[in-house]
This record gives structure tokens, C-alpha cells and sequence, in this order.
């Protein structure tokens, strides 16, 4: 589920559910895309539409790219 050009959500089947911890980012983040449990990926799936705003935090700038503008 992209939502920043090449940043998405996804499902991380290769993690434990044990592996969602509030601190497991600083020594074991991902390359920018948000991982998620299975179950989590799904229920966001089904519940957001193309175009749904995402609000993400980030103490570096980045830039912002619209959906469909990639």
C-alpha cells in the first residue's frame, strides 16, 4: 500500500509478532516502508481507499510526494 512514492505499507511475514515492539526501529527498522503483522496489513487494506490521507512523523526532511504523482 504505497502511500509516499516508494514507501508503503506492507505485511512483514518474516517478523514474529513478537518483533512489534515500541523501540524494535532503532536497531532493527525497515528501509522506510511501515511493516506491519499480517493481520494488520489486512484490516488496513480493507479499510482505506486510494487517496486516504497518511500522516507520518519523521525528524528529517523528506519529500512529500502525492499519490498517482510518482
Amino acid at each position: 500500500m504505497p502511500f509516499n512514492g516508494d514507501i508503503g505499507m506492507h505485511d512483514a511475514t518474516w517478523r514474529a509478532e513478537s518483533d512489534y515492539t515500541p523501540d524494535r526501529y532503532t536497531w532493527d527498522g525497515s528501509h522506510g516502508c511501515v511493516n506491519l503483522p499480517f493481520g494488520a496489513a489486512a484490516k488496513i487494506y480493507d479499510l482505506v481507499e486510494t487517496g486516504s490521507p497518511v500522516v507520518c512523523y519523521w525528524e528529517d526532511e523528506i519529500e512529500f510526494v502525492p499519490v498517482g504523482e510518482d
